[in-house]
């Protein structure tokens, strides 16, 4: 982190809804539109998971995974307007490649591209964010 004018960390499961949480218990957290508001084009955005999910989840309203929890916006517009505000951001996902064409991260790489969380993902998804290579 102390590479980072500035630094923050926030947890989800599966997929950003209309909060995203500051706590891995996901008690605490702040609006999506709030830090939409906080955050530009200067900030860098890097996802941890393995975007592995129903479909629904990302596609509908009302497909996060929480029985009750009836999300208005389906998860992949979260998504697409993180990536739009901050169009440097990549996704490490600890799953192998060979399963990236499961119809979930699949999606969801549509939107950032996606790297290995491995050292080399890692080191490749850093050089995509300071524009040394191209995203693929």
């Amino acid at each position: 982190a102390s590479h980072f004018k500035e630094f923050e960390s926030y947890f989800f499961h599966n997929c950003v809804y209309e909060t995203i949480y500051s706590d891995i218990s996901q008690f605490e957290g702040i609006h999506t539109d709030d830090l939409l508001k906080k955050i530009d084009q200067s900030w860098s955005i890097i996802f941890v998971g393995d975007a592995w999910m129903s479909p629904y989840e990302l596609t509908h309203s009302g497909g996060s995974i929480y029985y009750g929890h009836q999300n208005a916006t389906p998860g992949i517009e979260w998504l697409k307007r993180l990536k739009q505000k901050c169009p440097k951001s990549v996704w490490l996902n600890p799953e192998p490649p060979r399963i990236w064409d499961s119809e979930s991260i699949y999606l969801v790489r549509q939107v950032f591209p996606m790297y290995p969380f491995t050292l080399d993902g890692l080191s490749d998804a850093i050089n995509d964010l300071q524009g040394l290579r191209k995203t693929h």
